[in-house]
């Protein structure tokens, strides 16, 4: 492990720990692939192609920006479409509020409408039951059983400060809505410290194969429709210069980047 120089900076709120949330994964690949091809056909293209489907060509005429903010391209809701979304269980009036304040401000950078039901009939069930938060990605919510959840966090309370819950509800739509982890991009390259990284999770209950699941694993090229990583997405959590060799390091990323919704705008165009 290489000696860190790095000066100490003061600590916010919600930055003495590391809370990072799992992507889950459709029991049934051939029901998620289905899941996906009939709500958007052109999520299927073929492997390489990139943003060569006519469906995304076209949306695409005319832009050229650069690509970043990691979706995965096969789990896309149709553009356009209304999501319902439900609140399962006895939820906190006040982290209820809160999610959907935070939530609702994907409605300025997509193209999707995020309905706020009562009951339990929703595209996206939230539940809060204390522990650790996660969602599954796009499509694959279509998979779940209904009435069961597709959405989870575990730590949000009615004391929790709003830039966590920016964090924390921002991030967990975005995989709703088809978005995968910015530092399991295939371009991301950071140069973990292995054996830190592990020490670390192990504090948090997680055993050397969640790791290296949730923190190591890095998507195939041919799986995204992303092409440039970005370290200020809002879907990259904080990589702290102790977990890294040499002196690289990931900041608390609270809000959107410019990237973040330059791509996304270009997946879901209004």
């Amino acid at each position: 492990m290489s000696k860190k120089k790095a000066a100490k900076k003061k600590t916010e709120p919600g930055e003495k720990v590391i809370k990072i949330c799992t992507e889950m994964v459709a029991a049934d690949p051939a029901k998620s692939m289905q899941a996906a091809i009939s709500e958007r056909p052109d999520n299927i293209m073929p492997l390489g192609a990139g943003f060569a489907q006519p469906g995304l060509a076209a949306a695409l005429a005319g832009v050229d920006a650069p690509v970043s903010i990691a979706a995965v391209y096969t789990k896309l809701w149709q553009n356009g479409r209304t999501l319902d979304v439900a609140f399962l269980g006895n939820v906190n009036a006040q982290v209820k509020q809160k999610i959907i304040t935070y939530a609702s401000r994907w409605m300025q950078v997509v193209n999707l409408r995020l309905n706020f039901v009562a009951g339990t009939a929703g595209q996206i069930r939230i539940t809060t039951t204390p522990g650790g938060s996660w969602s599954y990605i796009g499509t694959d919510a279509r998979t779940i059983a209904a009435g069961s959840p597709t959405m989870n966090y575990g730590w949000l309370t009615p004391t929790t400060p709003d830039a966590e819950y920016s964090r924390v509800v921002l991030h967990e739509f975005g995989h709703a809505i088809g978005c995968i982890h910015e530092h399991q991009h295939p371009a991301a390259g950071i140069p973990w410290d292995r054996p830190a990284v592990y020490a670390y999770y192990a504090q948090q209950g997680w055993n050397r194969q969640q790791v290296d699941n949730n923190i190591f694993a890095r998507y195939s090229a041919n799986q995204l429709n992303a092409s440039v990583y970005d370290k200020r997405s809002i879907m990259h959590y904080a990589v702290p210069n102790e977990l890294t060799v040499g002196n690289f390091e990931v900041g608390w990323n609270r809000v959107f980047s410019p990237l973040d919704i330059a791509h996304m705008r270009r997946v879901y165009p209004a």
